[in-house]
């Protein structure tokens, strides 16, 4: 695991142009989408951030704010993928516009992971070495109260955490959460609750429907966190 350091957001954060030729890929960044209603309303008055692990498409096309504009499309029904359906639905929401313009999204990986013969790809070791200090930056900037990882790629470059829920997922949900299942960060005063579950790929959904119900109803005091092991 990248050890996580706490910086200030990077400039890319908060830039949305698109690509030029003098632009590599490590100059790109994506910019998190923020949905309008995610400060204000969240999800039963909570700020919860998805993460999944990267997009894909032809490299000409990769900016800033591809994330934004991705999602944008799947509001406006230009985008049709069944993973964005998917996690929409395990939150109990039909209307497509209501989901997304409450929560926060963003990818492990920082730009495209590559075309689409290469959408299961993992990342180049340059993108896999912004995961950690990425995670952290966005976190840190939005502070939302949970967030769930929907990648399994994603949560082996999850950033150690300062305290783990060890018994959470249950027996029951033991196919959809990973290991561990939980845990939590203080970032600058503020907890924020990480959850790892399977991609929605070939996911049980009505395990998934239960895991996600299961985390929204969860808050830290319900269990006694369990401090990671010093090194």
């Amino acid at each position: 695991m990248i050890i996580p350091f706490r910086t200030g957001v990077p400039p890319q954060l908060a830039l949305g142009r698109r690509r030029t030729d003098t632009m590599t890929q490590m100059q790109i960044e994506h910019t998190p989408w923020v949905g309008p209603l995610y400060e204000r309303e969240g999800i039963e008055a909570q700020r919860v951030a998805v993460v999944a692990f990267s997009h894909f498409d032809g490299p000409e096309e990769d900016c800033n704010g591809f994330t934004e504009q991705t999602i944008q499309g799947v509001i406006g029904g230009a985008t049709q993928h069944r993973f964005f359906a998917a996690i929409r639905n395990y939150f109990g929401y039909i209307d497509t516009p209501a989901f997304w313009e409450r929560i926060i999204f963003f990818n492990c990986l920082p730009s495209l992971v590559g075309g689409p013969e290469q959408r299961h790809g993992r990342g180049t070791p340059q993108q896999l070495a912004r995961v950690g200090p990425r995670f952290l930056e966005i976190l840190s900037l939005y502070k939302p109260h949970k967030a769930i990882v929907f990648t399994a790629k994603g949560w082996d470059w999850v950033p150690g955490f300062d305290a783990l829920v060890p018994t959470f997922g249950g027996p029951e949900l033991e196919r959809v959460f990973r290991n561990p299942p939980a845990g939590a960060y203080q970032l600058e005063g503020h907890q924020v609750l990480v959850f790892g579950l399977r991609h929605p790929e070939r996911a049980p959904g009505d395990e998934m429907r239960r895991a996600v119900e299961r985390i929204m109803r969860f808050r830290s005091a319900d269990f006694t966190l369990k401090p990671q092991p010093s090194a």
